[in-house]
């Protein structure tokens, strides 16, 4: 099932338009706080850091970095979302198709890379956390 969700995409295509919405009810402000408390706790960012979001959606993790004075990026299997994303920032931020498994960046280009809540929705995690591990400079955050 988790392959069909990360080569249809079809699931995430079609979600797109109401992900951020979730971020507004109770148990999404909830959820947020936590993440973004966690991340501070367990990463300790330092302004100017590069970050790469992978699993961006709709970059709603993106402008939480982006107030922290982190360079971010962010790539997603899904074109909807990274359309939403698009929106949201513009030129500000690279934004990059693609899948997890198969990132297109070099070996260290980036200070930390986040993976929230994608592991669950890939065809091979394993893969996923060797991808991160080998263009993270310095960390990985897992949420």
């Amino acid at each position: 099932m988790a392959s069909d969700l990360v080569t249809g995409k079809a699931v995430f295509d079609s979600y797109a338009a109401e992900y951020d919405l979730w971020y507004q009810t109770p148990k999404g402000r909830y959820a947020d706080v936590l993440e973004r408390e966690l991340f501070l706790r367990l990463i300790q960012p330092e302004p100017g850091q590069s970050l790469l979001d992978v699993g961006c959606g709709t970059g709603h993790n993106l402008a939480f970095f982006k107030e922290l004075g982190l360079e971010v990026a962010g790539i997603d299997a899904s074109k909807s979302m990274l359309d939403i994303a698009s929106s949201k920032f513009g030129a500000e931020v690279g934004l990059y198709h693609g899948q997890a498994e198969e990132l297109p960046f070099d070996n260290n280009s980036f200070d930390i890379v986040t993976l929230i809540t994608l592991l669950e929705f890939t065809s091979d995690p394993t893969r996923v956390l060797e991808e991160a591990a080998r263009v993270a400079r310095a960390q990985i955050y897992l949420g």
